[in-house]
């Protein structure tokens, strides 16, 4: 039976492996790194987590860590009230030393930022946190098992890549119903005395050890963690049967419950096909070159195996990890979050540097106090002896330390509209719509929108940035059509705009949509060949710039004129003979997000 053939797996079954691999990473909390839980906030998360703490000792420290966590409660620091009180640096734990022994609890991890999502990655594969800053140079014990939550709403959106490579199951409970999470794990004093006969096991066979390694190629999985993963977890797995071997029914299960959820292709199953005489040939290699051919061949898939990798694929899960190697989770993000950019007045806060209180700088005054706090014996023995002197901080400017901050620029989608011809009716038609719907979506991510058509013998602004929809709608209601197609003129007014918005700190996306048919010269004269040279002259001046763009092609039958000013304008084409204001408002946020992204 191939992948394609087997039936959806039952809700109940979904929960059964969830329960499984929930009592696989409590036998070996270290060696399996943790687990990626897919599932909101409710009653069938709270039910695994029931599950992880009734197989666990309540012994066993648990720590959460929010999304936004600063780097020094997460890793430690100076404790400041000591420090000053000692007159010397006295150090603090973080939320990754206090988790030493037990598990590290990660609530919404899609939001988790890239530097805190490191320091984790870091203390998974070192045990400890090293801490070597303001006069601290500690390294604190920092052993645990990672569980992380993933609350996303689309599959491309998620967990940093680097803690997933680091976790060996991967969970999905969107599927399972409160009625369906029955099952319970196993006992604690089971879970203790698999622990303990891990030491015991016997290695897995060579054999065994290329099966995993071969259905891992074969999944397109790459590296050599997964497969890694896939052996703990198989002893794991005989280990909480009570056995010291290793043996099929536990490879199957680390295939299923590490492998199945990282599959980037569908496994087949390798038949050896029967050489004719016709299709064999004589060769003249000598033994050993014969053995070398012999050994090259790839291994020969476990069918059994194959067959359970591939009952544990869920419909569209290929899909989805194949759009999110590919890096297609850029194409789902909110309209609006253009690039980050740093500042020093207003963002998110992302750390501190060191620096003077000038042009707007925001004085973070704990990080200058930590700073100066190590100094502070020294620096009273240059006072006086006056006693109130010495009660005093001293802080000199060496000491002050600048918040730093980060936001997204707000991005605006210019669209540059053909307005020519008898089918300008349909074409404007949909570019309202495509309009409407991305202001509509700017309250909210405070994206802004433009409007330029060109037709007869010049191009026009209808609608200069904004994000009002009100005004929006009074500019479009009554665009009239016909007339030639003066596409340059469309193309250069859509490129100030776009320049003018860029200047302003805003991250622009040029949108054409026309059929690529001009004939109208920058002069008004009618001249195809001129027309369609100065057009792709414009186009080349938007790709000079950097500036992103799409190209809608409107044409009933695209021609290659499309597919040339796309290449020149360095867009992305899209044909779409019978546009619609989704599709074009999709491909503009794939498009945008994209160099968000870059």
């Amino acid at each position: 039976m191939t992948a394609t053939e087997t039936e959806p797996r039952s809700p109940e079954t979904l929960w059964a492996d969830a329960v499984h691999a929930i009592n696989l990473f409590c036998v070996d909390r270290l060696g399996l790194g943790g687990l990626i839980v897919r599932s909101p906030a409710g009653p069938v998360r709270d039910r695994l987590m029931a599950v992880l703490s009734e197989c666990n000792s309540t012994e066993l420290p648990l720590r959460r860590v929010p999304a936004s966590v600063d780097e020094d409660r997460l890793i430690g620091g100076l404790d400041l009230s000591a420090t000053l009180k000692a007159g010397r640096p006295i150090g603090q734990s973080g939320l990754l030393a206090e988790a030493d022994g037990g598990f590290l609890l990660v609530p919404m991890g899609e939001r988790l930022g890239a530097g805190a999502a490191v320091h984790i990655a870091q203390a998974m594969d070192q045990g400890c946190v090293v801490v070597a800053r303001n006069g601290l140079n500690e390294r604190r014990a920092a052993e645990f098992g990672l569980v992380l939550f993933d609350e996303s709403d689309v599959d491309e959106e998620g967990t940093p890549a680097i803690l997933a490579e680091r976790t060996a199951f991967h969970i999905d409970l969107r599927e399972i119903g409160v009625r369906n999470a029955v099952s319970a794990g196993a006992a604690r004093d089971q879970i203790g005395k698999a622990s303990k006969r891990l030491s015991k096991m016997r290695p897995l066979s060579d054999t065994q050890i290329e099966s995993i390694v071969a259905l891992a190629a074969a999944l397109g999985i790459n590296g050599m963690t997964a497969p890694l993963f896939a052996m703990r977890a198989a002893r794991a797995s005989a280990a909480l049967a009570g056995r010291t071997q290793i043996g099929p029914e536990d490879l199957e299960s680390a295939v299923r419950l590490v492998l199945a959820p990282r599959a980037l292709q569908w496994p087949q199953s390798d038949e050896p096909q029967e050489e004719t005489p016709e299709e064999s040939e004589p060769t003249d290699l000598s033994e050993t070159e014969q053995a070398d051919s012999e050994t090259e061949q790839p291994p020969v898939l476990d069918e059994v195996l194959v067959a359970a990798a591939a009952a544990a694929l869920p419909a569209g899960l290929l899909d989805g990890n194949t759009r999110r190697k590919a890096g297609g989770g850029a194409a789902n993000r909110r309209r609006g979050a253009g690039m980050l950019e740093k500042s020093v007045r207003r963002g998110k806060p992302i750390g501190v540097r060191p620096g003077a209180l000038a042009h707007g700088a925001r004085l973070n005054l704990v990080a200058t106090l930590q700073t100066a706090a190590p100094w502070q014996k020294l620096r009273q023995q240059d006072q006086d002896d006056n006693r109130a002197h010495r009660n005093l901080i001293r802080v000199l400017p060496d000491d002050f330390r600048i918040q730093r901050f980060a936001q997204r620029r707000v991005t605006s989608t210019v669209f540059c509209v053909d307005a020519s011809g008898s089918s300008a009716f349909h074409r404007l038609a949909e570019a309202k719509g495509a309009v409407e719907l991305l202001l509509s979506e700017a309250y909210v991510s405070r994206a802004h929108a433009a409007l330029v058509a060109f037709r007869g013998t010049e191009a026009e602004v209808l609608l200069p940035p904004t994000r009002s929809l009100a005004r929006a709608k009074s500019c479009l209601a009554n665009l009239p059509g016909g007339g030639g197609t003066p596409l340059a003129a469309g193309l250069e007014t859509a490129r100030a705009i776009a320049l003018g918005e860029r200047r302003q700190g805003r991250d622009p996306t040029i949108v054409v949509l026309t059929d690529g048919q001009a004939n109208i010269a920058r002069d008004g004269t009618v001249d195809r060949a001129r027309a369609h040279e100065e057009a792709l002259a414009s186009a080349q001046m938007i790709d000079a710039d950097g500036l992103p763009a799409i190209f809608v092609d409107t044409a009933p039958r695209p021609r290659p004129q499309g597919k040339e000013l796309s290449a020149a304008m360095g867009a992305s084409y899209v044909p779409l003979p019978y546009p619609h204001a989704d599709a074009v408002r999709d491909a503009v946020n794939i498009a945008a997000s994209y160099e968000s992204a870059a």
